[in-house]
């Protein structure tokens, strides 16, 4: 037996399931369609920005208006990778044991592959205690060759997971002296004058790269040497 309460119940349900089918495709719909639209402004304000950024004399006023990098003493040995005739530099301050740095490491070596009319130079601030593996990756990498600085650089940050044992595995034959130890207290004694608050830290021809700025918008403005006044 059923009542009429439980009758006018049930038809409820059923209308009630009836609009949720004929509802719910339009609300897709227009959740698809608001997607859409966002989805085709954001392109479009990709677009304007890209063109703003490529505008060199845009570039400029943004770079000349960065605080200005303290020189780096000519005694400072750094790493130097890139085309060493190369008109434009970036100057990076990296951390052995930073995460970020590593992928900004991956990111500088693809800008500096392909563009051959930028190169880079490497400060690093580092840990002195003896068993600290930032450190005694810097001392170890003074002591090696030029022409290994590139690969050892890369091994460290892309394959390595900072393990030092193993990243020095063939590396070996190269000692690392008292010299190198000076070289990195260098580094570090640069850094805390020139008020290197995080890393990595990005200069590009002596003004620091600001945040509106990603490293590979740099790809727009390497062509000819960049002079900021």
């Amino acid at each position: 037996f059923t009542s009429f309460n439980d009758q006018n119940k049930f038809n409820f349900q059923g209308i009630l399931i009836v609009a949720i089918g004929f509802l719910l495709p339009i609300a897709f719909l227009l959740l698809y369609k608001i997607t859409a639209i966002k989805a085709r402004e954001s392109k479009s304000l990709k677009r304007e920005l890209t063109k703003l950024k490529s505008n060199p004399q845009i570039f400029n006023a943004l770079m000349a208006s960065q605080p200005q990098m303290l020189l780096l003493p000519q005694d400072l040995p750094v790493i130097s990778i890139g085309n060493p005739k190369a008109e434009n530099t970036i100057t990076m301050v990296s951390n052995p044991l930073c995460t970020p740095c590593a992928h900004m490491h991956a990111r500088l070596e693809k800008l500096l592959h392909e563009n051959h009319n930028l190169k880079a130079e490497i400060v690093f601030i580092s840990n002195t205690n003896e068993g600290d593996p930032g450190g005694k990756f810097v001392r170890k990498l003074f002591s090696l060759p030029l022409d290994f600085h590139k690969n050892a650089l890369h091994k460290w940050f892309s394959k390595n997971n900072k393990n030092f044992e193993k990243w020095d595995l063939n590396l070996s034959d190269f000692d690392t002296g008292s010299e190198n130890e000076k070289i990195q207290k260098m580094h570090i004694s640069w850094t805390d004058e020139a008020e290197i608050k995080a890393t990595p830290t990005l200069f590009y021809n002596g003004r620091k790269l600001p945040d509106a700025l990603k490293l590979e918008d740099l790809v727009f403005q390497v062509s000819t040497k960049s002079v900021f006044i």
